[in-house]
């Protein structure tokens, strides 16, 4: 059995392609994590909890307004443009649509938001303090959807050494900027949104080199009935997966004080690693899953795939004494109290990490992305309920606590729906 066991392991994981994709794009967020944690530690340091509590509010409505405003176009470009790549006449149809819709959607965010940007501030979030910088990130919103849209593209042209690129160098140029920034001017809150806004734009217009020349593209409006059916199903999911992800913060905004914001916030960044890993690893095997055709074949690269993301998610609870050390000695004293919330976030991360193979032959074999409305929308509801119940009696706590039972969910659910699925 010992024997059988290692020659699993060594020749139907470690020797696959896909394992030595996953390796590249791994090392590529690694490398990418940890330059974007130092990127935030010197913020953190250097702004203090009440203003990087500002700095994080706005990175965090950026987010969410590019992931509803990607209205499903990068989960599209991975099953079409993946789907075609044999066929580069109708692939760059499919990217010139994508990048269509994207630059529209900007345009419409940043009218609207340059105008409401005021009264959210004030009556949503009841911080007046956030008008300047939230309307700083409606401008950052483009840069954020076109460096999706490139990297994206990447990933379903199976291109990951240009795809690690991208991700590598804009972290590494925002860190380098920024430490410019600190020893010629001294960093403040304006300049350091500046920076994390302006990088994407620049390594967009880098990819374009590396991208085919989607803009040459004729009649990319054939292609989007068929773009926008399945797309559809990925816009909902977006819009319900995108609030529940930062429910917690927003929710947290109006019951606490920007400077408990500050400190939940460097909780939730040293987290943020373990989501890049899903992504790293979901960028080999969504168009290895979308292009599959026997239920035989791709249950044996699901098991797989799931030993490797359990491996994984075991070998990063040493992440928790490592926090332990690093709190308070790289971001400093003041952020102490994120220790115990980042002890709970970072356990509903790696049960995101664990729920991958179900996600993705759910939207890419079985391409049943109407299946995960139900589930974030389920999602949603449990997370917003318990944070309403939960925050003002533990404060980012009970943020904290939602965003597990959220994940939990999230990862019963699409997990009972594949056994269901393959065991017919």
């Amino acid at each position: 059995f010992g024997e059988r066991f290692i020659t699993f392991i060594w020749k139907d994981v470690f020797s696959t392609r896909t394992f030595r994709r996953s390796i590249l794009t791994i090392s590529a967020t690694i490398a990418s994590g940890v330059l974007g944690l130092l990127f935030y530690m010197v913020v953190a340091r250097n702004l203090g909890p009440s203003a990087f509590g500002i700095f994080a509010v706005s990175v965090a409505v950026l987010n969410l307004i590019a992931d509803i405003g990607d209205v499903g176009t990068d989960t599209g470009l991975i099953r079409f443009v993946g789907k075609y790549a044999n066929r580069s006449d109708l692939a760059i149809k499919f990217l010139k649509l994508a990048w269509e819709v994207k630059m529209l959607v900007w345009l419409v965010v940043l009218l609207i938001g340059w105008i409401i940007a005021e009264p959210l501030s004030i009556h949503l979030f009841n911080k007046p303090e956030l008008t300047e910088p939230l309307r700083w990130a409606f401008w950052g919103v483009g840069g954020v959807m076109l460096l999706s849209f490139a990297s994206h593209g990447m990933q379903a042209l199976q291109r990951y050494k240009i795809w690690s690129l991208l991700l590598v160098g804009s972290n590494t140029s925002r860190i380098l900027i920024t430490f410019v920034i600190i020893f010629l001017l001294g960093l403040n809150l304006q300049n350091a949104v500046l920076v994390y806004i302006t990088v994407p734009f620049i390594f967009f217009a880098i990819s374009l080199v590396f991208l085919p020349n989607f803009i040459k593209a004729k009649d990319e409006f054939g292609v989007s009935k068929e773009f926008f059916q399945f797309n559809r199903w990925v816009f909902m999911i977006s819009i319900i997966a995108a609030a529940t992800a930062r429910m917690d913060t927003f929710l947290a905004i109006r019951l606490v004080s920007i400077e408990q914001i500050g400190i939940y916030s460097v909780a939730a960044q040293l987290t943020s690693f373990i989501p890049q890993f899903f992504f790293a690893i979901a960028t080999v095997a969504a168009p290895k899953l979308a292009a599959f055709k026997d239920k035989k074949q791709v249950l044996s690269y699901l098991w797989k795939l799931q030993f490797f993301c359990l491996g994984l998610a075991l070998i990063g609870l040493l992440g928790i004494p490592i926090a332990y050390f690093i709190i308070p000695n790289f971001y400093g004293v003041s952020y102490i109290e994120s220790f115990r919330p980042f002890i709970v976030l970072y356990l509903a991360q790696l049960i995101f990490l664990i729920a991958l193979p179900s996600h993705q032959a759910i939207f890419y074999f079985f391409a049943k992305p109407a299946i995960f409305v139900w589930v974030a929308l389920g999602q949603f509801l449990l997370v917003s309920s318990t944070a309403l119940f939960l925050i003002p009696q533990f404060g980012i706590m009970g943020a904290a606590l939602s965003v597990l039972v959220g994940n939990l969910f999230n990862f019963i659910i699409p997990l009972a729906w594949v056994i269901l699925k393959f065991k017919k």
